[in-house]
């Protein structure tokens, strides 16, 4: 029981304290820091809302940048090119139609 009282007694002590300076300064210090959150989140929020057509903006001029540095062929160049595609699909475009005609052929020699 003795343990109790005392306890008891601690617990009273510290209730009946009053506030000192430095527990108003810790006061303060909170309230101080909540603020200064509040003001940092609002900061946060005014500059995401900024950076969305900046990023626009930005990413626009990184890619003008970027295709300034690629090699563009020349004319006749591209011009040999895309004959070799044809070229090269008519090919395959025959030898498809050959396969196709071959095999109805056996086809219609096994039916």
């Amino acid at each position: 029981m003795a343990n109790n009282e005392e306890i008891s007694q601690e617990v009273k002590v510290e209730e009946a304290r009053p506030v000192s300076a430095e527990n108003s300064t810790i006061d303060k210090n909170v309230n101080n820091e909540k603020s200064s959150k509040k003001e940092v989140k609002e900061k946060s929020q005014k500059k995401h809302k900024e950076k969305k057509p900046n990023k626009i903006v930005k990413s626009l001029k990184e890619t003008g940048s970027e295709l300034k540095k690629v090699s563009w062929p020349k004319f006749g160049q591209v011009v040999k090119q895309t004959g070799v595609v044809i070229l090269f699909t008519i090919l395959f475009l025959l030898v498809t139609f050959g396969l196709d005609r071959l095999c109805s052929w056996l086809v219609g020699f096994i039916v």
